[in-house]
């Protein structure tokens, strides 16, 4: 378990395909209730093969969690949100409907139209949490949050940084502003603020490709008129 966990730590990046022309970047997935879960994920993780980005809706399936990939594929409150900027970004319909059929099935889909990655690698609740401290005997940096972001985080950017010019995503889309300083450091430039129907956002560039930082899916404030212009935007960005 721990030779895996340390390899997913260092490899796994999301989930998705490096083609896509859109990218999401959280901070860290939800989830990641206990450690028995976190064991779930890595076992998995290594049983198909440990690949650097999974497919979202096989790997849930794979850890039990398929609630949102089977009928009537109810939308996820991260999800969803990142459904309606996708198909905004093309010019499709914005449908329940529609918007039920990308979650499932393209959104983090190998050969799909956006990849969901994370800056840090293991899933948790919410930033007051941390179920990990008891692998810190194996795992040091895992004693709590402050020391296992101090280390991962640093290498987990250069490796995004690295995907992007591998991949040469059209935009990264980061959300969570309460991260901004992480999303600068992945640009490696100050970010240019922006209002995005009437939100405070952040725009700039890595590695070629647009970075746009946004505020979170959940936070208040988050309107279908919202998400829709976050893709209005990536449409309308240089090529």
């Amino acid at each position: 378990m721990i030779d895996a966990l340390q390899a997913f730590m260092s490899n796994f990046a999301g989930y998705g395909d490096l083609r896509a022309p859109l990218w999401f970047v959280g901070m860290e997935e939800g989830g990641g209730r206990d450690v028995n879960e976190l064991v779930r994920r890595v076992d998995a993780w290594d049983v198909r093969g440990r690949q650097r980005l999974e497919n979202l809706a096989g790997y849930h399936r794979a850890i039990g969690m398929s609630r949102h990939f089977e009928a009537p594929f109810p939308l996820q409150r991260t999800w969803g949100p990142l459904a309606r900027v996708l198909q905004a970004s093309r010019g499709a319909s914005n449908d329940i409907s529609d918007l039920r059929h990308v979650q499932a099935t393209q959104l983090g889909a190998h050969g799909g139209g956006a990849a969901l990655l994370e800056l840090l690698p293991l899933p948790a609740p919410n930033t007051n949490t941390w179920p990990y401290s008891a692998l810190a005997k194996d795992v040091p940096a895992l004693r709590d949050r402050a020391t296992y972001r101090t280390t991962y985080e640093p290498a987990r950017r250069a490796m995004l940084r690295a995907l992007i010019q591998e991949g040469c995503p059209r935009a990264v889309i980061c959300y969570g502003l309460g991260y901004l300083e992480s999303w600068t450091a992945l640009a490696g430039a100050p970010l240019r603020p922006i209002t995005v129907a009437a939100r405070a956002c952040y725009v700039g560039e890595v590695s070629g490709s647009m970075l746009l930082a946004v505020p979170h899916p959940v936070a208040h404030g988050g309107t279908a008129r919202f998400w829709e212009a976050v893709g209005s935007a990536v449409a309308a960005a240089p090529s």
